[in-house]
């Protein structure tokens, strides 16, 4: 038998250090997402499916209307880029009317 050196990893201890520290800071609060067409809108109007947030934040959750919608090209949303801005890219665009917001992370 070999005498392994290293210590064990206590998960508990890394579990418990801020999300800053691991590399992920969930911000506090719901962003709701701008339309580039009317930036003073959070709602869908039924044609936009690109909505913004404001720049050092790229989306970790998005929600319409409160309920929670699956990423990936081929589900609901997917993230777009442009220079320093994140985005959402909808598959379909919400409703006239949708509350379209986002659980956002700092870059």
């Amino acid at each position: 038998m070999t005498d392994v050196a290293s210590p064990a990893i206590n998960l508990r201890k890394e579990l418990q250090t801020p999300r800053q520290k691991r590399g992920v800071l969930l911000l506090p609060t719901v962003q709701p997402l701008r339309d580039p067409s009317d930036p003073a809108s959070t709602d869908g109007d039924g044609t936009a499916t690109e909505f913004w947030l404001p720049a050092g934040m790229k989306p970790f959750h998005v929600l319409i209307d409160g309920l929670r919608q699956r990423e990936g090209e081929s589900e609901a949303w997917w993230e777009i880029r442009d220079q320093f801005l994140c985005g959402v890219k909808f598959a379909v665009a919400p409703g006239v009317d949708a509350a379209v917001d986002c659980d956002p992370v700092e870059v």
